[in-house]
C-alpha cells in the first residue's frame, strides 16, 4: 500500500513539476532590487551604471549536440572523455534599471573550448583569460556560480544565473555550471546519478578558478538536485586538504557563502559531510526550506528520508543538536512565504518570491543575520525567519 501511494504522489508531483520546474524565462521584476535599510545597511539600488547586456560563463560536464545550436550547443549526455566544456553566452536585461518586471534575453552562445586537450585538470586559457578581464572591469573581483536542479533546460539555467547575477548588482562575473540534466520530467533518477558523478568536474572547477582568475570570492548559489553537488564537492575538497585550518582552506579556495535554495539532499547525507567539515571551506552556508515544496515531499517518500529543504522539523535529535551548535550555517524557513506567484509546488521561492530572493542578493552583499532582520521566535528553535516585505 505505501508504495502504491508514494508512485502515486510521486507521479502527480512530477507531471505538476513539468509545468514549474522548466521555467523558459526568467523574470527579474519579480524581485525588488531596491529596499529599505535596516538597522547599519546602506540602500542598494539598481544603478544606471549596471550592464543590460553581459556575459554568462558557462562550464560544462555535458556532451556536445551532433548540431551545434547557437543557443543550445549541449546535450544531454554526459561527455565521453570526462572532461569539461566551456563557452559564453551572452544575455539581455530589459530595463536593467526599472522597478517593475522585465525579462532576461539569452542571445548566443559561444563555444570556447570544446575538446579541451588535458581532460579536466585546467581550464581552457581563453576561457579563463575571459573572466579575468571581466573581474578587472567590475567594482568587485567576485564570482558567483549558480548550479542547477533537475529536470532542467541549458538556456533557461543561463538566463536564471544572469537574473541572480544582475540582482546581487553585477558584481563580478557569472558562471552556469551545467551539469547533464536529462531535461526530461521523468528522468528524475537518472538526474540525481548524473548530478552525483558530476561532482568531480565542478571541484575541479573551484579548484581552478581560485587558483587561476584571481578572484578574492567564489560564491555559489545551488537550486534543488544541485546542492548535493555542491556539498559534496566541498567536503571532497575538505577531506583532501586535512592538514590547512579553515581559514587556510578559505584562503586557498577563496569560497564565499553558500546558498542551499530548496536543497534535494537527505539530511543523513547532509550531517554526514558536515561531519566532513564541507562548511569549513566556506565563509558560510545558508539553507532555505519549506514545508509547502511538493517535489521534495515526493522525493522524501521516494528515500523514505527527511529531505533538507522542506523542513527541519523531520532532524534526528543529533542532527539537531549538531545543527545548533554550528554558527556558519544558517538556516531559514520560508514556509509561510509560499504565493500563488511562487508556483503551487512551493519549489522555486529562491527566484520567484520577492523576499527570500532579495536575502539571496544580501547574502552575497556580505551582510550579517542582523542586518538582513533575520528573527526567531524561540531563541532555541533552529529556523529563522525572514522579515515581512
Amino acid at each position: 500500500m505505501r508504495s502504491t501511494q508514494t508512485e502515486f504522489i510521486l507521479a502527480l508531483t512530477l507531471f505538476g513539476a513539468l509545468a514549474t520546474s522548466c521555467i523558459p524565462t526568467a523574470q527579474p521584476g519579480m524581485t525588488r532590487f531596491s529596499y529599505q535599510p535596516t538597522s547599519g545597511e546602506t540602500v542598494v539600488k539598481a544603478k544606471p551604471t549596471l550592464d543590460p547586456t553581459f556575459p554568462v560563463f558557462l562550464a560544462s560536464n555535458r556532451a556536445l549536440r551532433d548540431e551545434q545550436q547557437n543557443r543550445h550547443p549541449f546535450a544531454d549526455e554526459p561527455s565521453s572523455d570526462f572532461g569539461l566544456r566551456f563557452g559564453v553566452a551572452q544575455v539581455e536585461i530589459e530595463n536593467p534599471t526599472a522597478h517593475r518586471r522585465g525579462r532576461v534575453s539569452l542571445k548566443r552562445t559561444t563555444l570556447l573550448a570544446s575538446d579541451p586537450a588535458t581532460r579536466d585538470s585546467a581550464l581552457a586559457d581563453d576561457w579563463t583569460d575571459e573572466i579575468r578581464a571581466q573581474l578587472k572591469h567590475r567594482t568587485e573581483s567576485t564570482i558567483v556560480i549558480y548550479v542547477h536542479g533537475y529536470n532542467a533546460y541549458v538556456p533557461a539555467n543561463t538566463e536564471i544565473a544572469a537574473l541572480l547575477f544582475h540582482l546581487c548588482g553585477q558584481p563580478g562575473a557569472v558562471i552556469n555550471f551545467e551539469w547533464p540534466s536529462r531535461e526530461s520530467v521523468l528522468s528524475y533518477a537518472a538526474d540525481k546519478a548524473l548530478a552525483n558523478i558530476s561532482t568531480r568536474h565542478f571541484r575541479t572547477l573551484l579548484q581552478q578558478l581560485s587558483a587561476e582568475t584571481g578572484a578574492d570570492q567564489i560564491h555559489l548559489i545551488g537550486h534543488s538536485a544541485g546542492c548535493p553537488l555542491i556539498v559534496r564537492s566541498l567536503a571532497a575538497i575538505r577531506q583532501a586538504n586535512l592538514n590547512l585550518t579553515p581559514d587556510q582552506l578559505q584562503d586557498r579556495f577563496r569560497i564565499g557563502r553558500v546558498v542551499l535554495a530548496a536543497p534535494d539532499i537527505g539530511a543523513g547525507i547532509f550531517f554526514n559531510e558536515v561531519l566532513d567539515g564541507f562548511h569549513e571551506v566556506t565563509e558560510g552556508v545558508t539553507v532555505y526550506a519549506s514545508q509547502g515544496d511538493l517535489p521534495l515531499l515526493a522525493s522524501q517518500l521516494v528515500f523514505d528520508e527527511a529531505r533538507l529543504g522542506r523542513s527541519f522539523d523531520g532532524f534526528d535529535p543529533w542532527q539537531s543538536e549538531l545543527a545548533l551548535s554550528l554558527p556558519e550555517i544558517e538556516w531559514i524557513d520560508v514556509s509561510g512565504l509560499e504565493s500563488r506567484r511562487n508556483g503551487f509546488l512551493g519549489h522555486f521561492h529562491f527566484l520567484c518570491n520577492p523576499t527570500v530572493s532579495l536575502d539571496i542578493t544580501r547574502i552575497v552583499a556580505g551582510r550579517s543575520v542582523e542586518v538582513r532582520g533575520l528573527s526567531k521566535q524561540d531563541p532555541n528553535s533552529l529556523g529563522f525567519s525572514l522579515p515581512s516585505p
